[in-house]
């Protein structure tokens, strides 16, 4: 068997920084990874993620350039969340 992985989010938390400047979106993912044939699991994990509206592009080093977060792997939640907050 195959180690198969199922995640769901635990919270989603809009960070609000002060006038001028965008806020964060704070997200809490429990990752449950398993496996029926092995005895040493499930294990459960915890991943935290702190989005922003943008990022730096660092990919020319003389040329870093802010671009807008690329979220299309988020869950479907998160995209909306973000959406709607950096509308």
């Amino acid at each position: 068997m195959a180690i198969s992985k199922n995640s769901k989010i635990t919270r989603i938390e809009v960070q609000i920084m002060g006038e001028g400047v965008e806020p964060r979106v704070y997200v809490t993912y429990e990752n449950t990874f398993d496996d029926p044939s092995d005895d040493q699991l499930p294990v459960v994990s915890l991943q935290n993620k702190l989005l922003t509206k943008t990022t730096m592009d660092t990919s020319d080093p003389d040329n870093h350039v802010e671009v807008d977060t690329d979220i299309s792997g988020e869950d479907d939640m998160v995209q909306d969340v973000c959406n709607a907050v950096w509308a």
